[in-house]
């Protein structure tokens, strides 16, 4: 089964004003992750495809960002200028005899030939090993990232006094397309970071053996393979200090590591070596916190690693130190609504069957004495809640613990009178939840069949209970509701033409109706195309097209869902998200702050396409029908009986489907009244589809050519276009 078909449909004058789309901006990691307010600091973001890249784009306000310079994929000396470098340094480091300096200072270079960076200068006064640390930065291929990370580009950043402190998005941009979004902070304590790797000639730093960081403090680093970074804090006798490590959570998810993110570990040990405090993870938590008191005055060695000693330039980490107060203990996160001190669990007692739309709640606290009622719930016991239902009614029973900072690893059960086990669940993925990666809250919805009285049990998974283990408990009939997440925050296309994008509908108790994605206050030039996630449906792609004179720089959007559920309109705001994938398998949608359209370099002409029809194709399976295209270009080609002229010019037109909708096919392309007519069939296996068809147009170099240096060129994706298949 083919999803392309070529058309004869040759004009060279299309192809000389189709320039090819430029590739989006990605970002791998910032470093420094972080910075003082008040301060200025140069940072490198590290990526792919950050060729012209003008600007950063940074949350929060207060912060303006300067370009310094970039480096491409093949590193910052040219090859003659590595030649250069490495006929310098290799007669360098063989000197030491008398017989071989002459040849050591023939070495010297041709003017102009190397960049003139300090590291370069007088280069017959380095040691042995600042000489080796030159050629291991500049010219040991195996120590330079790997894609999707070998291309920096250097800001300065100006921070200002007032800046607000805390996390903030950083996207870098190029030209007017805008990067996925890192995590960097804005803080208030002095910042430091560790010395350059492969750095020559390096002194004693602040966090050296003889210029120990005094807390208050941020350091920033980055972990190689192997590597333990450590450096040197002074305490005084008596002082209660925090330690906590940043890594996991600013950057979430490794697509090509196991676990899937950086795993750091936290060690203290005095100045002869001795381990006196080790902290791995914070609860559940990867991102670790030592707390210590210093039992004397003087200087302590901090190290941080990873758990399994890997590494690479994206390991990068932040670790703050402050004090606090004496005898702080671990915190446990943030109470839930109605978990807060001295809630009592409520335990076995009879509750009213939940009148519909009105369900009920409840907070506990798993293995704690109840204020009311006879049944006592001791750790690694149950809570039981009783209420009454009638046949033909959902019940629905809902625990957030684990998503609120609890421990508690809850299980629902559901009983009759006698005691015979309905209905039970363990854990329930919440997608909006997009940082945990075990979803311990279990979720039960039940049918009722028989009038009565009934049990909800909640239990620890691991038997376990105590003061700490909180939950709050929701209970009674369906709340129907949605949400939707957008599988990318920025969305980048060509000048005059289209994107494709992926909406995720999470339904919630069970609701399965339609959902209109609509784009709210569009800047002048923007539409969306195809969106509809139709019933029942998780997920659909869709387009945002954009027409007329582009921006110059990247543009906030807002997008919404709207469903009707019973009598009443819902809307919800559809959240912008970067879906990342973990350790080679599993896929999280990560929340984002802003949602924007930026613009590649190239147009997308295929975007500029006129579609018919503009509601929807509708097909029987096993039919077909026909949509059109107007091409603005493609009117102006020439008909001839035969179909379409091949004297114009070069190039034919390709148009295929992106991922097709199973049984969906073109079968038959012609030009006809001035539009690209294409011809669409579906098979048995159609039946039942309703979805968006994803279009791409090329321009592929004709067999009439007599040109053999054409390539193809890419047109772009045209406006999705809605397909519904019935039955035969």
């Amino acid at each position: 089964m083919r999803a392309a078909t070529t058309l004869a449909l040759i004009f060279g004058f299309l192809a000389a004003g189709a320039a090819p789309l430029a590739a989006e901006p990605y970002v791998a990691y910032v470093y420094p992750a972080g910075a003082r307010a008040g301060e200025s600091c140069t940072v490198t973001i590290a990526g792919q495809d950050l060729k012209g890249a003008s600007a950063l784009l940074v949350s929060g306000g207060g912060v303006s960002a300067s370009l310094v310079g970039y480096v491409g994929p093949g590193g910052p000396l040219s090859k003659l200028q590595e030649e250069e470098l490495k006929e310098r340094l290799s007669a360098l480091l063989r000197k030491g005899s008398a017989r071989e300096a002459p040849a050591a200072a023939a070495a010297s270079p041709s003017p102009g030939v190397l960049p003139d960076l300090p590291e370069f200068r007088d280069l017959e006064k380095r040691s042995k090993e600042e000489l080796t640390a030159l050629f291991e930065k500049y010219l040991a291929r195996e120590n330079r990232p790997k894609p999707p990370m070998n291309e920096t580009a250097t800001f300065r950043l100006d921070i200002s006094p007032t800046a607000p402190k805390g996390a903030r998005e950083l996207r870098l941009v190029a030209g007017a397309a805008l990067s996925n979004p890192l995590v960097f902070e804005v803080g208030g304590l002095p910042e430091f970071r560790e010395p350059e790797r492969f750095s020559p000639g390096t002194p004693d730093f602040a966090g050296g053996p003889a210029r120990p960081l005094v807390p208050p403090f941020a350091r920033n680093g980055q972990l190689f393979p192997g590597e333990v970074d450590s450096f040197f804090v002074r305490l005084e006798a008596g002082q209660n200090l925090v330690f906590e490590a940043s890594a996991r959570s600013l950057l979430p998810y490794l697509a090509d590591a196991v676990p899937g993110w950086i795993q750091p570990v936290l060690e203290l040990a005095d100045e002869a070596g001795r381990e006196l405090a080790r902290a791995d993870d914070e609860g559940r938590n990867p991102d670790p916190t030592l707390r210590f008191t210093a039992p004397r005055g003087g200087v302590y060695r901090l190290s941080i690693r990873d758990a399994l000693y890997r590494g690479r330039h994206d390991f990068v980490y932040r670790v703050v130190a402050t004090s606090a107060p004496v005898g702080a203990a671990p915190a446990d996160g943030p109470a839930p609504a109605g978990m807060r001190a001295g809630t009592a669990a409520a335990s076995v007692g009879p509750v009213a069957a939940p009148a519909p739309g009105a369900p009920s709640a409840w907070s506990g606290r798993l293995g704690e004495a109840s204020e009311v009622g006879s049944f006592v719930a001791a750790p690694g016991r149950v809570d039981l809640r009783r209420f009454e239902a009638k046949a033909g009614e959902i019940a629905v029973a809902e625990i957030r613990a684990r998503r609120e900072g609890s421990p508690l690893d809850a299980v629902l059960g559901l009983y009759d009178a006698s005691g015979r086990l309905l209905a039970m669940n363990d854990d329930s993925e919440d997608r909006e939840d997009a940082l945990a990666t075990h979803h311990a809250d279990p979720y039960l919805r039940y049918a009722v069949e028989a009038d009565g009285t009934y049990t909800l049990a909640v239990a620890d998974a691991q038997g376990r209970g105590g003061p700490e283990y909180r939950y709050d408990l929701r209970l009674g009939p369906p709340r129907p509701d949605f949400g939707v997440l957008s599988d990318r925050s920025a969305i980048n296309l060509p000048a005059g033409g289209s994107a494709v994008f992926q909406v995720l509908a999470l339904r919630k108790d069970g609701w399965q109706g339609d959902i209109e994605i609509v784009l709210v206050d569009p800047p002048p030039g923007f539409s969306l195309e195809g969106g509809l996630i139709p019933a029942g449906r998780e997920s659909v792609r869709m387009t945002l097209s954009h027409s007329g004179k582009p921006s110059d720089a990247p543009l906030p959007i807002r997008l919404e869902a709207r469903a009707r559920i019973g009598e009443s309109l819902v809307v919800h705001p559809v959240r912008p998200c970067d879906k990342r994938m973990q350790a080679f398998a599993y896929y999280h949608y990560v929340p984002a702050a802003g949602f924007y359209a930026g613009f590649l370099g190239g147009r997308g002409k295929a975007g500029q396409a006129a579609v018919e029809p503009a509601s929807a194709l509708r097909l029987k399976a096993g039919g077909s029908g026909r949509i059109g295209l107007s091409l603005p270009a493609a009117k102006a080609a020439t008909k001839t009986a035969g179909g379409l002229s091949a004297a114009a010019g070069a190039y034919s037109i390709k148009a295929e489907l992106v991922d097709p909708p199973p049984g969906i096919r073109l079968s038959d392309a012609r030009f006809e009244d001035g539009r690209l007519s294409l011809l669409v069939s579906a098979d048995a296996a159609a039946a039942g589809c309703d979805d968006n068809l994803i279009l791409r147009l090329s321009l592929v170099p004709s067999a009439a050519s007599s040109t053999p240096s054409l390539k193809p060129i890419d047109l772009g994706l045209a406006p999705a276009i809605r397909i519904s298949v019935a039955a035969p």
